[in-house]
């Protein structure tokens, strides 16, 4: 079975959504490579509302965060930023920020660990 369980649903429906429509094809892509074919449930929606304070110029709260999640959050914040800049080209994005494709998609794929 696939699809988005209603929960999930209400997740991204709540979301306030900052960035433009690019935003939540990116979320719903990441939540269905992590579901593997399973049904999408909230915890695979990542909405991240720490990179979202981030771009609304919050930056100071991700300092009051552990390392670790200060670190994936700032990570976020540059991936997101050279996806758009590369309008959504991952292979552009990744050519931007320095690293291989490879490596895009696997931080793209492991957001939530």
């Amino acid at each position: 079975m696939t699809g988005f369980t209603e929960e999930a649903i209400l997740k991204l429906q709540r979301y306030t959504f900052p960035g433009n429509v690019r935003e939540l094809e990116h979320i719903v892509e990441r939540a269905v490579l992590q579901g593997g074919g399973r049904v999408i449930t909230p915890d695979l929606v990542a909405t991240n509302d720490t990179v979202t304070a981030a771009k609304g110029g919050e930056y100071e709260k991700l300092l009051d965060l552990p390392f670790r999640e200060s670190v994936q959050a700032w990570e976020r914040l540059l991936i997101d930023r050279a996806l758009e800049a590369a309008n959504g080209n991952k292979a552009e994005a990744a050519r931007r920020l320095g690293i291989h494709r490879r490596l895009l998609y696997e931080k793209l794929g492991s957001e939530e660990s």
